[in-house]
């Protein structure tokens, strides 16, 4: 599931290709083995080595900003319907067009996902103490 937000458009590419990590659905990965992208644009080539969820460009150049949070972090990525919250590490975090974009990898099934900021609960840098598992719990009062 990726999303493209419009008016801007991510070029997302390099899925199928990004690496395969060994992390255990059953606990949080240490974060040093998570490829992210950290206090600069995401680039292309980001993007297909599974570092970045996506690319903001404008005519073939990039118009994000990254954004002034901790990458890679812990997190949650609460699905906006369901309000299933599924566990994730953020790789990426940036600004394009007054959008705040971030890019994560979800610990369960290594997939790569765009949301915007607000679609996620940031747990910080500490690995937390409860197992991702209990992550598919719906949330409360979302």
């Amino acid at each position: 599931m990726h999303r493209v937000f419009a008016p801007l458009a991510f070029a997302i590419l390099g899925f199928a290709s990004s690496p395969r990590l060994a992390v255990a659905a059953d606990s949080w990965p240490d974060l040093a083995s998570i490829p992210s992208v950290s206090g600069r644009a995401a680039t292309k080539d980001d993007v297909a080595a599974g570092r970045a969820a996506f690319f903001p460009e404008k005519n073939g150049k990039s118009i994000g900003t990254p954004l002034r949070i901790a990458v890679p972090q812990y997190a949650y990525h609460i699905d906006a319907e369901s309000k299933t919250r599924r566990a994730c590490v953020v790789i990426q975090a940036e600004e394009a067009n007054g959008l705040k974009v971030l890019g994560c990898r979800f610990v369960a099934d290594n997939s790569i996902l765009a949301g915007l900021l607000n679609e996620f609960e940031l747990l910080g840098t500490k690995r937390p103490t409860s197992p991702p598992n209990k992550s598919l719990e719906r949330t409360r009062g979302r």
